[in-house]
């Protein structure tokens, strides 16, 4: 069918997500600052988009300049905060509508991205999950922060990769659809910049297309850091492992530099099915030799004794090229550590990441040899450096265009904030790798177990795979009968989250052909790896103050790999002859119950005529412009939101995270008292108590003189001199 016959579904789910956001559009002002825009971080991007709107320049407070936020989200938030001066409500209702209108196209996106992979129930279920569910909407599209553009850059990336997926079977691939390309990932970049790593590997997988290199390597990738943490969490434990953080850096990028060219040397980039017969064919796959003639148990005979084969083949070249990577990696370590940049890898390291990569490498190329192509096919055997010769130019042409329009852009960005701002980076995340450091701070620290580090502790923000915890947190309490007791629930929870892997393996490898189109189709397997390598970068660098918001690859790649699995669920039922307009029915009953659902939560979040409208934005702002004199120049941890909508005073962050890289170095240095009163900072409005403890470390007390205390917070004086 063509895609026109589905305008339908298009044209009701964009009416579905409008008719739910009108009213609260338009509902109280209260609501704006406490039910819908709560976080503070959204108030960063709101108070310096003003400030840029009125000529102030990128400022939070009027008085240091700052870059403590993604690029993109802040120049679209420019033109509708300049409207701030006249209401500063109204910039916020316009963003709401804004969102939603991002939402309804990016559901579209998901849902034409499914048609091209899916059936076409499956693909109108997963866009209206993503239209409806309340995780999903709460976290993308209510707190007024970047992830809702990051979101739509990242799905319009994958929904063009799905078109140039089609295309490069057909045709020689152009230049300017790798400029469109490159272009695409540059504004995914700019939303969120830590979807590089997102956008890297999209690169990779369109200039090695065409040959099992593709999902190889970047599979790879994600295993060798896996593989590497491992080895170092099982010698250290935690805190201890941030002791070795630089050199388990530094350990990794070796690693990816060294294994990566010999497993390619010594073969393991050869398809899967390929190198352990004499002909060079596939074995002649799993339907060779099953014919009206041929008993069915000869044929699984076959079929085993050719599983077997492979595996010993696959086993023997992957220990020789893991042995050899690892020898190398060691050798290349001690080099490195004769210049005392880091200490030699201890052996122990070395052997137990052998020993898992070998483990990772062999299940990859035999579930490789189960996705890959099946029938009567023969395969060109090529040695690596012929094939490499063959393919360098093309591959390095592509990687060119495509890689350096994304690097470029990157590097005039990074030269500019450095003219600029004095730091090639924003401040925010190297404010948040410096509390990372010292361990034990207010905002959190670095994972403390291996759980966290991996993204999946159910416990912390470091839950990385949402909305599915949810899911699997409902099923663990069904099953508590099967193990009991109040304190096995993470126990229960695990149990779920393996089975349910267990279960989608399953049914991939039952209709192979139809989950390797899929999988192919949907961009899964970069989208994927850069989730993993995305929870590594932070967790292995000692990444503290993590939020939800962070993990947009991991929020897709879930969406994706559910509807993968019902995806071949219905596939197996149409086998069955269950009837296809049952499918599309389910998938309507679906989408208007979770409408129906997210809409009353709204409506009830949002209420209209409900607070009276001389009510304050929010409570403490006449316990503070009552309390201050006007002028006041206040110094506060966080303050996004108090600083957009206080009267007549202005507000300082205290942790630096939207203030200048002057301030960052004060702070480091234990002299941030004496910096903001150089400012003109007079007034401090914190708890004395948080101030006392890291990342602040006290270096404010000696300045501080209390005159009153206000919501759990106190109010005081910031002296020119310490009192002792």
């Amino acid at each position: 069918m063509k895609f026109n016959h589905y305008r339908w579904f298009e044209i009701t789910l964009v009416a579905l997500i409008v008719i739910i956001h009108i009213m609260p559009a338009f509902s109280d002002a209260y609501n704006f600052p406490n039910a819908w825009f709560i976080r503070d971080d959204a108030y960063y991007y709101f108070k310096v988009a003003q400030n840029i709107s009125e000529g102030h320049g990128s400022t939070f407070d009027g008085l240091n300049p700052t870059n403590g936020y993604h690029p993109l989200w802040l120049w679209v938030c420019i033109p509708i905060f300049a409207l701030a001066r006249f209401d500063l409500i109204l910039p916020l209702r316009i963003l709401l509508i804004l969102l939603a209108v991002v939402q309804a196209i990016t559901s579209i996106m998901i849902f034409r991205l499914g048609l091209s992979a899916l059936s076409p129930p499956t693909a109108m279920l997963a866009s209206a999950f993503w239209s409806f569910n309340g995780y999903i909407h709460y976290t993308v599209y209510e707190q007024g922060l970047e992830t809702a553009l990051a979101v739509f850059g990242v799905v319009w990336l994958l929904l063009l990769l799905s078109k140039f997926e089609a295309t490069w079977r057909r045709s020689d691939v152009k230049a300017s659809q790798l400029v469109q390309l490159g272009f695409l990932g540059t504004l995914a970049v700019f939303s969120r910049l830590d979807l590089i790593f997102f956008v890297f590997l999209i690169g990779v997988w369109i200039v090695f297309r065409g040959s099992p290199l593709r999902s190889l390597l970047l599979i790879d990738i994600l295993a060798i850091l896996v593989s590497l943490s491992l080895a170092y969490i099982l010698r250290t434990g935690f805190p201890a492992f941030y002791n070795y953080s630089f050199q388990v850096r530094i350990i990794m990028i070796l690693a990816l530099l060294i294994k990566i060219p010999i497993f390619y040397l010594m073969g393991l980039y050869q398809h899967p099915r390929l190198g352990w017969s004499n002909d060079g064919r596939s074995g002649n796959s799993h339907t060779e030799g099953l014919n009206r003639t041929t008993p069915i148990l000869n044929h699984y005979r076959t079929v085993i004794q050719q599983y077997l084969q492979n595996a010993i083949h696959t086993s023997k070249q992957s220990f020789l090229a893991v042995i050899t990577a690892s020898a190398s990696l060691a050798f290349l370590s001690y080099l490195f550590s004769l210049s005392r940049l880091i200490t030699p890898i201890p052996e122990s390291v070395i052997l137990v990441d052998g020993f898992i990569t070998f483990l990772l490498i062999l299940i990859i190329r035999m579930l490789g040899y189960r996705f890959s192509s099946v029938g009567h096919i023969k395969f060109t055997l090529q040695e690596p450096i012929q094939y490499f010769r063959k393919e360098s130019k093309r591959w390095l042409n592509e990687g060119a265009t495509y890689f350096g329009i994304v690097s470029v852009v990157l590097m005039v960005y990074m030269v500019w904030n450095k003219l600029v701002f004095d730091t090639f980076t924003p401040v925010s995340g190297q404010i948040k790798h410096w509390w990372g450091t010292q361990l034990d701070t207010i905002y959190d620290g670095p994972p403390r177990n291996m759980l966290s580090y991996f993204g999946i502790n159910i416990k912390t923000a470091l839950n990385a795979w949402q909305p599915a915890s949810e899911w699997f947190l409902y099923v663990a309490k069904q099953i508590k009968w099967m193990i009991p007791g109040s304190n096995t629930q993470d126990e229960r929870y695990y149990v779920v989250l393996l089975s349910f892997i267990l279960i989608a393996i399953v049914l991939s490898l039952l209709l192979p052909r139809s989950a390797l189109r899929s999988i192919t189709k949907l961009g899964f397997v970069p989208l994927f790896v850069s989730g993993g390598v995305q929870v590594i970068y932070y967790t292995s660098s000692g990444y503290a103050g993590y939020q939800e918001w962070y993990w947009i690859a991991q929020m897709l790649t879930i969406l994706l790999g559910g509807a993968l699995v019902i995806n071949q669920l219905v596939t197996l039922l149409r086998k069955a002859k269950v009837p296809t307009s049952l499918f599309y029915i389910m998938s309507w009953l679906f989408a208007l119950l979770w409408a129906w659902k997210l809409g009353s939560v709204l409506d009830t979040k949002m209420p209209i005529n409900y607070f009276p409208l001389n009510r304050p934005y929010m409570e403490i702002l006449p316990l503070l412009e009552e309390n201050t004199p006007s002028g006041s120049v206040i110094g506060m941890t966080g303050g996004g939101n108090v600083g957009y909508f206080i009267h007549d005073r202005v507000i300082v962050n205290l942790d630096g995270l939207i203030n200048s890289h002057s301030y960052f170095l004060a702070l480091q240095s234990g002299n941030a008292a004496t910096y903001l009163k150089g400012k003109g900072v007079d007034v401090v409005y914190a708890n004395p108590g948080i101030l006392n403890l890291a990342p602040y470390n006290g270096q404010f007390a000696p300045y501080l003189q209390s005159y009153g205390s206000y919501s759990g917070k106190d109010l005081m004086y910031l002296l020119p001199e310490p009192k002792y």
